[in-house]
């Protein structure tokens, strides 16, 4: 677990696991919105729904970023595309969260 001190609060990243499906969600959400582009849960972000098929193991890795009180304030995945390729995917901040240096971090 890496720690990050900003003002008043502090950060770590962990790697995600089961049943942080729903809090992933619940980030991303609001933040696409934000950014004017709908969710896209059958199409662009169906690997939400399926997150350890995408993003554990060999498959890949998605890295969550909470903050001192345990809420989830980022993510970051990177899933494989071949043996020398992979791809970031869903690599998102709370409003926040951004401009501390977290998103170089992930």
């Amino acid at each position: 677990m890496t720690r990050f001190p900003h003002d008043y609060q502090s950060f770590h990243i962990r790697v995600s696991g089961t049943g942080d499906g729903p809090k992933i969600r619940a980030l991303i959400e609001p933040i696409l919105v934000e950014y004017g582009l709908p969710p896209d849960p059958q199409g662009t972000d169906s690997d939400l729904a399926r997150l350890a098929h995408y993003y554990e193991g060999a498959a890949g890795l998605m890295l969550l970023v909470e903050d001192a009180q345990g809420d989830l304030v980022g993510s970051g995945g990177i899933t494989r595309i071949d043996e020398t390729t992979c791809e970031l995917r869903k690599m998102y901040l709370a409003a926040r969260a951004r401009g501390c240096g977290l998103g170089q971090h992930l």
